[in-house]
């Protein structure tokens, strides 16, 4: 079905009915006709439905809820594949909003006259535990090579990329695996890492959007869930990966690798699961074996060497470190 809409603005949304109008309030006053908003609600059991009822009378909202909770990236590829109609999409949090009446424009134009592989511009963080405002941006203006934002990641605060000020297009998501690990709580940034290899991205330089950094902000359980600690390594391995195969030197490898500190997170992650649970490990190892054999190389001897002196206090490092499965959680 061909979209009368350029993109889509999806919020997904669970129990922040407040925020969640803040957010829908500030993509209604958008100067811009051009773009569809569609809500995805993970099975919310607060007054979002009263939220909800006030923005019906749009002819271009669209609102989902879930019969159950299906998890934050089941929740995004509810809506952005089965939901939204456009090609391309902005996935705005329900903590977040739109600061710039312009943004949706800024980034239709972008689209349409540079033909990018995707499109970001500078944001605001709104730091809720310090009580202050951030800023976001990067060194660029219009369009960049990809690249160049590539061998940022890791060197930007206080934060290297913030979401809601991202649009993307649907067939990438899909084709380059968004949705394909629910527990990759940092899939979005694997997604745009991924895109930064296959061409120049646009970037807009004024803060266009507000991103709310908080306590309950969910990227914060990855050192308290297996799953989570496993995901948040996949997404840099993934990049890697990926990279390698589409041309990517090694000299810029080695650089990513450096500047994210992705070795010393995969030797933390390692003796986490070794000390948590000796299966996992095991699991663990063998999976990075198969899709990056190199990183295991580049890890091992430290690791042997930091076993043999963790292993005689392996209880002390279990109280301190261990991980837990969101399995037995739920159960």
């Amino acid at each position: 079905m061909i979209s009368k809409y350029k993109i889509s603005v999806i919020i997904p949304t669970f129990n922040r009915a407040s925020l969640l109008d803040r957010a829908l309030n500030s993509v209604f006053q958008q100067n811009s006709t051009e773009f569809e908003v569609v809500v995805s609600d993970n099975c919310s059991t607060d007054n979002t439905s009263k939220v909800i009822e006030k923005y019906r009378k749009y002819k271009n909202f669209k609102y989902n809820k879930n019969k159950s909770n299906i998890g934050m990236v089941g929740n995004w590829q509810k809506a952005i594949c089965d939901v939204a109609t456009t090609d391309w999409f902005i996935l705005l949090s329900d903590d977040d909003y739109i600061i710039d009446t312009y943004f949706i424009s800024n980034v239709i134009n972008a689209i349409v006259n540079s033909n990018p592989v995707f499109v970001c511009s500078g944001a605001e963080i709104h730091d809720v535990e310090e009580g202050c405002i951030k800023e976001f941006a990067l060194p660029f203006d219009g369009l960049t090579p990809g690249i160049e934002l590539f061998l940022l990641r890791g060197k930007i605060r206080p934060l290297d990329s913030v979401l809601c000020s991202m649009a993307f297009k649907r067939a990438d998501a899909v084709e380059l695996g968004f949705f394909a690990n629910e527990n990759n709580l940092s899939c979005d940034s694997e997604l745009y890492l991924k895109l930064c290899t296959l061409g120049d991205f646009y970037y807009i330089k004024t803060p266009q959007t507000a991103y709310t950094l908080h306590q309950n902000n969910l990227i914060r359980s990855i050192n308290k869930y297996k799953e989570y600690r496993d995901g948040n390594i996949d997404y840099l391995i993934n990049s890697i990966v990926f990279a390698k195969t589409h041309g990517v030197s090694n000299h810029v490898i080695k650089q990513f690798i450096n500047n994210t500190g992705l070795k010393v997170k995969l030797i933390k992650t390692i003796l986490m699961l070794r000390v948590s649970n000796e299966n996992w490990y095991v699991d663990f190892l063998a999976r990075i074996k198969m899709n990056a054999p190199d990183l295991i190389k580049l890890v091992a001897l430290e690791v042997c060497v930091l076993w043999i002196f963790i292993k005689p206090f392996k209880f002390y490092f279990y109280e301190k470190y261990k991980l837990i499965s969101l399995r037995s959680e739920l159960q």
